[in-house]
């Protein structure tokens, strides 16, 4: 199960890199051609062929940004995978107690082309993260720990209720709530 979880995060954050890298290929040699054409229109340009061949330049920068980006999510990923792989195999599981479920919304501009331009609209979405409390026998400190967004409401653990958390012993910080 280990290794599906860090094969399955490194591909699909792999994905996200590739995605990266074109979309910043493709915003590079898009921002590229508005700034030397210097009207700030893109009404000069042709056809699609156009904006892959303008300027490559462009085009690398922006495919070099997306892709440092799309690198640090393939990184993140695979060690959160690695650390969860880690912490089922040498971590301690503990008993705690939920605190609460708190309901987190985002919301992100998205961007959709028409005939008339394009234009944004806001998507919101809405994740839940359990919160549980454990207090250390041995030194009576309370350590709160986070679960991973979750985009169903855990119906399963209601405050007051017990769940288990993987911590590592030398740090409990370093924690995976099993929810």
């Amino acid at each position: 199960m280990g290794c599906l979880r860090l094969g399955y995060s490194f591909l699909v954050s792999l994905l996200a890199a590739v995605i990266f890298t074109i979309v910043g290929a493709l915003g590079g040699a898009i921002l590229s051609l508005v700034l030397s054409h210097g009207s700030g229109s893109v009404a000069s340009i042709v056809s699609p062929l156009d904006i892959l061949t303008a300027n490559s330049t462009g085009a690398l920068i922006g495919a070099g940004a997306g892709a440092l980006i799309g690198l640090y999510g393939v990184i993140r990923a695979t060690k959160r995978a690695s650390d969860i792989n880690w912490l089922k195999r040498n971590g301690r599981c503990i008993t705690a107690i939920v605190a609460e479920i708190q309901t987190k919304r985002e919301s992100r501009q998205v961007p959709y082309t028409t005939a008339n331009g394009t234009y944004y609209r806001t998507e919101s979405s809405t994740y839940y993260v359990v919160v549980a409390r454990w207090v250390n026998p041995q030194t009576r400190q309370t350590h709160t720990f986070h679960s991973e967004r979750r985009t169903f409401y855990p119906k399963k653990y209601a405050p007051g209720s017990s769940i288990s958390v993987l911590i590592d012993p030398q740090n409990p910080q370093r924690s995976f709530v099993e929810v």
